[in-house]
């Protein structure tokens, strides 16, 4: 099942051993030889393994019928050009579950569009597992405390018994639901069962397609849905959370017990209206479209994680969830730069007055501003770090009043809570934030929704399921996103700077193997080639010294943790607007949140260790839609690696995720460079080493931990495998045409 190949028809059979990846990344194969198929199995779409795996042909004509289906159903592992790689999980279920799709609908659909047969059985018994027991318990906000509405008594004979002491038993508690008097209520949602029953196969992919477009959720097809209004007479109890509430939740998850979140906010007239509309000019585009419908359903919108690619606007899904909640709204970031951002855009997007915005940092908050809005409906925009950070030791007369706002802050309850950067929530630190911030309704966005440890599984207790996620190569195709020409140039040590890379340890190495001077000499030549063309450049680097130094050299403007935030905001303005700024230096403070829709390439000079949540970020800064010129590709994005460290480890690793996305990369070694670059001389190269090693200053720096859990303003990243990276020259193909180093051919020559 590759490319537009035909399944061959052994006896009606799959004769095929894949190999599936346990959880140590080894590999084992398995034969699948005995699945039998449909007669008409070519039609169909998908194939499904009993491990759970499910396949996608994406040159089917019904594929994008069920890519919808199955991105409602499970997690996507790779999405390759021709085959797409899913895994039914106990969360995916659960979010389908969220957006109704029952247990019938998913087995019959599975059924209607896969070639198996019959589904296999280990599949049917996942499913009715893990979606038994959901509807058994909601959670929800009242007088900014945490509640649960439990339908199931039994389900406390599986609770630990330290969870048990956290729930207090309420008594007359009819009042504190919102959504408590469901009769005469109209659900709209799409009546699946109805469509099982057509014969005609263009029917069902036809509906399918629509499956979660609200346009398809209003007028005739409203239905009234009996589980809603059997649930006014459903037994329940309300119990009071005692305590930190996603220690229950996380509980309840653990056993199989999915808590639901939702917000009836049109009932809801305790919190502050927030006068709020999108503004006429703003369009959103289907898949955003597509990503709300997810998150309100019947009325109610309900807590969960969206992801979208890079440059597919994310932020305008969280914008427009705020015009349809029309409640005090908080978002938070993860740098400064983002929160000027996120105003620049609701000033962009709607029609909300200025003094409504409230923007919270370290070093700037309006007192009197936020004292006129504080009992209204508004919007608070501040980081993580200003909400998780302890109570400042400094007693002047600002640090006090800006702690008493943040005290007020953490009594209010909000109406909505937006998690830009979702993936940063896990961190030790960060996850605070959901415990000091009561919101009804949470919506946390992302393009990478993976960390290098475990914890991503984590916001499925702590905020809700994926409910929505759109596939990068497919927003490429249709041209939303650019065309991506991804290169990776491998660059040979210097003599000089091997010899000082080998006996050199840890944070050390590091600084080396960044400042490689061939590194330096490709980053001028391709600088030069780009701005030749035109081109719009980032040049990106976890090391500032380096940066430093090669922006004095060049000449380039340059941002880091050490220039001061209105001078970063100077240097992206003009490189945004003007002609004047057509290459800037920047560090890790770039990865996310920065919006520079003329850029178009990208180049890496160091990155941090596997990150492979970095390597999409980064190259999300140039995936906002160009003009496509001449060229096949409208968006350039290079890393330079320095061989024989452990550089060409940590790139093998990140470009996974982009990879599993449908990008490919081309391996690049020999690039003949001009002779009258800037270190082209061994002279030069010396005294530059010089100066790294006085940055080194002798003394061995503690490495940073790859597969930490980093609680600063970025997440964790790492994870370096214990893999080796060997590479020949010869396993590569020559580059295409479109590639504009192709112009001449050369070598970097090891001296």
């Amino acid at each position: 099942m590759a490319g537009k190949r035909k399944v061959e028809d052994y006896g009606l059979q799959i004769s095929m051993s894949l190999k599936k990846k346990p959880l140590d990344d080894s590999f084992e194969y398995r034969d699948f030889s005995s699945l039998a198929l449909k007669k008409d199995h070519e039609t169909r779409p998908i194939w499904i393994t009993p491990d759970h795996r499910i396949f996608l042909e994406t040159f089917s004509s019904k594929y994008r019928a069920a890519y919808e289906f199955l991105i409602a159903i499970a997690e996507p592992i790779s999405r390759p050009a021709f085959i797409h790689e899913y895994e039914l999980t106990q969360y995916s279920l659960y979010a389908a579950m969220v957006v109704q799709l029952t247990p019938d609908k998913i087995k019959e659909l599975l059924n209607k569009l896969c070639k198996n047969a019959t589904i296999p059985y280990e599949v049917i018994e996942f499913i009715d597992k893990n979606t038994k027991k959901y509807g058994s318990a909601k959670l929800f906000l009242n007088g900014n405390r945490y509640f649960l509405q439990i339908f199931d008594p039994t389900i406390f004979n599986e609770l630990l018994p330290n969870i048990k002491e956290k729930l207090i038993l309420r008594q007359n508690s009819d009042m504190m639901i919102e959504n408590v008097d469901f009769q005469g209520k109209t659900v709209v949602h799409h009546d699946i069962d109805k469509i099982l029953k057509e014969c005609s196969e263009e029917k069902l992919i036809e509906e399918l397609e629509k499956l979660g477009n609200n346009e398809n959720f209003t007028g005739s097809n409203a239905v009234s849905d009996p589980a809603l209004h059997d649930e006014k007479k459903r037994s329940y109890q309300i119990y009071e959370i005692k305590g930190e509430h996603t220690e229950v939740t996380k509980c309840f998850i653990e056993k199989n017990i999915p808590v639901i979140e939702e917000y009836d906010f049109q009932m809801n007239e305790e919190n502050p209206k927030l006068d709020i509309e999108l503004s006429p000019a703003t369009k959103i585009r289907y898949y955003q479209e597509k990503a709300l419908s997810k998150v309100f359903i019947s009325g109610k919108a309900r807590s969960g994680v969206i992801v979208l690619p890079c440059g597919a606007g994310k932020t305008l899904v969280g914008i427009t969830a705020t015009t349809r909640v029309k409640k005090r709204t908080v978002i938070f970031c993860n740098t400064a730069l983002a929160i000027q951002q996120w105003k620049y855009q609701f000033r962009k997007f709607t029609d909300i007055p200025d003094d409504k915005i409230i923007c919270l940092t370290a070093k700037h908050v309006n007192e009197a501003s936020y004292r006129k809005v504080a009992e209204t409906g508004f919007i608070l925009i501040t980081t993580y770090s200003m909400i998780t950070k302890g109570k400042r030791i400094s007693k002047n007369e600002k640090t006090i009043k800006k702690q008493e706002i943040l005290d007020d802050l953490k009594s209010k309850e909000w109406g909505l809570c937006i998690l830009d950067e979702v993936q940063v929530v896990p961190a030790n630190e960060f996850q605070q934030v959901l415990l000091k911030i009561k919101s009804h309704f949470k919506l946390g966005l992302t393009a990478t929704l993976i960390r290098e440890d475990d914890k991503i599984e984590n916001l499925n207790y702590m905020i809700g399921p994926k409910l929505y996620e759109e596939n990068w190569l497919d927003l490429v195709n249709q041209g939303y996103l650019a065309r991506p020409y991804c290169v990776e140039i491998r660059c040979p040590m210097t003599p000089e700077f091997g010899q000082e890379y080998r006996r050199r340890q840890a944070q050390d190495k590091i600084l080396l193997h960044a400042g490689n001077p061939n590194k330096f000499l490709v980053l001028q030549y391709l600088i030069k080639k780009h701005e030749d063309r035109g081109d719009k450049i980032i040049v990106f680097s976890d090391k500032p010294d380096i940066l430093q130094i090669y922006g004095e050299k060049l000449k380039i403007p340059v941002a880091h943790g050490r220039v001061t935030h209105e001078e970063r905001v100077f240097i992206l303005e003009k490189f945004k607007g003007t002609r004047k700024i057509n290459t800037i230096m920047i560090s890790s403070i770039g990865d996310t949140a920065i919006d520079l829709p003329t850029a178009n390439v990208v180049i890496q000079i160091s990155s941090h260790f596997g990150s492979r949540r970095q390597e999409a970020q980064r190259l999300g800064r140039i995936m906002r839609p160009k003009e496509n010129e001449l060229s096949e590709y409208n968006a350039f994005f290079y890393t330079l690696v320095s061989l024989e460290t452990d550089e060409t480890l940590y790139a093998t690793k990140r470009q996974k995720f982009l990879i599993d996305q449908g990008f490919s990369f081309e391996i690049v070694s020999d690039i003949v460079l001009p002779t009258n670059l800037m270190m082209s001389s061994v002279e030069e190269q010396r005294l530059y080493l010089a100066k790294l090693m006085e940055k080194m200053g002798g003394n061995e720096m503690k490495m940073p931990d790859p597969m930490r859990d980093d609680e600063s303003e970025s997440e964790p990243n790492g994870d370096i495998e214990g893999n080796s990276s060997d590479y020949t020259d010869d396993d590569y193909e020559e580059v295409e045409d479109t590639n504009p180093l192709k112009t001449e051919t050369i070598m970097i020559a090891r001296k």
